[in-house]
């Protein structure tokens, strides 16, 4: 994105449409005011996302640096299928302990994050009855437009999302309280 000055800008995160970017302190400004403004969700865009810090992205290459002081841990298969950010599957019987180990300290800090990807080949490939997102944030949004894109479970569009997650809901986001009570079973408050 040579188009922003002063300061260095990369992408970040794909989220099935929405594009995250990551930006050193001097092209925030610049990036901010070229942008165009657009509202979405309820949202303005574009927004900072506080903590992001350059995450997924070479401005990152120095917390990967000292990650990698990190290697050794003892990184094993995991126990449950793992999709990571390029969208590759990491198999309890087939996953290089050293691959993830290379992916965890190094790629994912400094590469960007295909979160549609991750989604899509999760969804697809490993046919799951719903998806729990841990965090950050509810990520519901990114995924109502992956599976739209997709056209998975008869949704085509936000409206479809929501109505299947009023029917059978697909996606958990544990950032919401009704959404984490849902998925443990506990009541609804009032």
């Amino acid at each position: 994105m040579s188009w922003v000055a002063p300061g260095m800008v990369f992408p970040s995160i794909h989220l099935s449409g929405i594009e995250v970017v990551a930006a050193d302190e001097g092209a925030v400004p610049a990036l901010l005011s070229t942008l165009p403004r657009a509202r979405l969700g309820g949202r303005d865009y574009p927004l900072v996302l506080e903590g992001h810090k350059g995450f997924h992205s070479p401005l990152a290459a120095e917390v990967a640096a000292r990650a990698r002081l990190l290697s050794g841990l003892g990184f094993r298969a995991p126990r449950f299928h793992l999709v990571d950010g390029r969208g590759a599957i990491h198999t309890p019987w087939s996953a290089d302990p050293r691959a993830l180990e290379s992916y965890t300290l190094d790629h994912q800090l400094r590469e960007p994050f295909d979160f549609h990807a991750a989604l899509r080949v999760g969804l697809c490939e490993l046919a799951p009855d719903a998806v729990v997102i841990f965090g950050p944030g509810e990520m519901g949004g990114a995924v109502g437009r992956a599976v739209a894109l997709e056209r998975l479970f008869g949704v085509r569009d936000r409206e479809s999302f929501l109505a299947r997650q009023r029917e059978a809901p697909l996606l958990y986001a544990l950032g919401r309280m009704d959404q984490r009570r849902a998925l443990l079973g506990l009541p609804r408050l009032a």
